[in-house]
């Protein structure tokens, strides 16, 4: 996605995440769900089923090609999806410690393959002709990094097979190793698909495949809710939001009172608030400050004539 309408989305995404990590407090009387800001939700199940059956064949097909490079099958079964915004998955790989190629298509990289740095290690051994055992904190040497891309272009290979046995379109991969920095393309609103395939035989040898949700879209049917709506999903996401409803509450001012005082308090007697009366007056929402305005009326109710907004942040 390249146009403006869609980067403005996206940056609003941004917001909405970081907003979803302070979790305010929720008011009194509102139903409320629990909803995962953090991860996208891109797929409807139809697509997700239709890329189960892309992620089965990739293992059957990964699982022959490391058969034939290390004379024995890993048995590669394929977890079930999950979605990542751009963040949220350069925080997992960093915490993986994972050895990445690039995955790219007319140049541009689109998706990483990466495997732990253990699982990496034990590959490069059995290559040149070693056990499983990894020595501790050792890292691969120039010949083994060598290596491990020509291992990772098969395995891209035998998935942009599988990718474009269903639907999709072709890709390659990068010619460069990355360990410990992660080449992954678009901003905080870029959503990832990913799928891990692990080993029948040992959990810990492991190959995790991240490709931009837009490319694996292209290999969905369309579903009745996207079709025809000519919306990316971040402006779908926006408009979705659009349509529920807050409460927002107009502050004329405030007074500090003494429990006597207010004991004291008659019909009549006049309370002075600590705002000037040519002031503006707060709209707020959930107690953060929206913007500033004037009150009025407008046929029979109270009004506000909005004079300036106080940030941008959603609240």
């Amino acid at each position: 996605m390249t146009s403006k309408r869609d980067a403005e989305a996206r940056a609003v995404i941004g917001r909405l995440l970081a907003a979803a990590g302070r979790r305010g407090p929720v008011e009194d009387g509102v139903e409320a769900v629990e909803y995962e800001w953090t991860s996208p939700h891109r797929f409807t199940p139809p697509q997700r089923e239709h890329l189960a059956g892309f992620a089965t064949d990739a293992a059957r097909r990964m699982d022959r090609c490391l058969g034939g490079l290390l004379r024995g099958q890993w048995g590669l079964r394929a977890e079930p999806m999950r979605e990542f915004y751009g963040p949220a998955l350069r925080e997992r790989l960093q915490g993986e410690g994972a050895y990445c190629v690039a995955i790219t298509r007319g140049g541009q990289t689109v998706g990483l393959l990466a495997l732990p740095a253990a699982a990496a290690m034990s590959v490069m051994q059995r290559l040149l002709g070693g056990g499983d055992e990894v020595e501790e904190g050792r890292e691969l040497s120039a010949l083994e990094q060598a290596l491990f891309v020509d291992t990772m272009a098969e395995l891209g290979r035998a998935i942009s097979e599988a990718l474009e046995a269903a639907g999709g379109p072709h890709h390659s991969r990068g010619e460069e190793l990355h360990i410990g920095t992660f080449p992954l393309p678009g901003d905080v609103g870029t959503q990832f698909g990913g799928l891990v395939f692990a080993s029948e035989q040992d959990d810990s040898k492991c190959l995790s495949v991240y490709l931009l949700s837009d490319l694996l879209a292209e290999s969905c049917p369309a579903s009745e809710e996207q079709g025809g709506s000519g919306q990316s999903p971040e402006e779908e996401m926006l408009q979705h939001i659009s349509m529920a409803t807050v409460t927002a509450t107009v502050e004329v001012g405030s007074a500090t009172l003494s429990v006597r005082d207010i004991m004291d308090i008659e019909p009549g007697d006049v309370i002075l608030l600590q705002r000037e009366a040519d002031g503006p007056v707060d709209l707020a929402y959930q107690g953060r400050l929206l913007l500033k305005g004037y009150p009025g009326r407008s046929e029979d109710h109270y009004a506000l004539q909005v004079e300036q907004f106080c940030g941008t942040e959603v609240a």
